[in-house]
């Protein structure tokens, strides 16, 4: 999948897509995904990217009724700007990071069912509805309550985000998601 339009070079360079190509390889029974990127901020990006893309790989495996391969995420330039190189340090020396937080994995069957749930809560979520109508797996509640967090914190509603943040379902959410008191004492 190409993500780059010639339409792109027309805006600023820092405008460009940084993520160039998605390869998506089917062997021996098992949806494997190479992400190539131009450039790739670590702080800011990669652990949405990474989610995102691997979230995308596990989509597609499902709807194909494969196992999940390998994700290999291959960048140019990868870097971490001077300003967020304290919030960068100071999560290191915390030593929250915990080889235990594994992330759940995506229900078995197709992703069909699913798929119009999410659309229509985001859709929902972006008209300014509080809440969605909540999908009665736990796995994509979940995701719902990821998309009504991010609104929460762009709007600066610390009570919403705390409360969506704390009915989050499974811990590695809770563990990845920070406090929004926390997250304005990293920047």
């Amino acid at each position: 999948m190409q993500i780059f339009e010639a339409g792109d070079r027309e805006v600023s360079p820092k405008n460009v897509p940084c993520t160039c190509t998605l390869q998506f390889l089917l062997r021996e029974g098992a949806l494997s995904l190479i992400v190539y990127m131009r450039s790739n901020d670590i702080w800011l990006g990669f652990i949405h990217d990474a989610f995102c893309f691997t979230m995308l790989q596990e989509m597609f495996a499902r709807d194909l009724g494969v196992e999940l391969g390998t994700y290999t995420h291959l960048v140019g330039s990868l870097h971490l700007y001077d300003e967020h190189s304290a919030g960068a340090q100071q999560y290191l020396a915390e030593k929250w990071q915990s080889p235990q937080c594994i992330m759940p994995p995506m229900p078995a069957g197709s992703f069909a069912e699913a798929r119009g749930i999410l659309v229509d809560s985001e859709q929902r979520i972006r008209a300014g509805s509080a809440d969605p109508e909540w999908h009665s797996s736990p796995y994509w509640r979940d995701i719902q309550r990821l998309l009504c967090l991010f609104v929460a914190q762009k709007e600066n509603d610390n009570a919403r985000h705390e409360d969506l943040r704390s009915s989050l379902e499974n811990e590695a959410y809770r563990m990845l998601v920070p406090s929004m008191s926390l997250e304005e004492g990293l920047k």
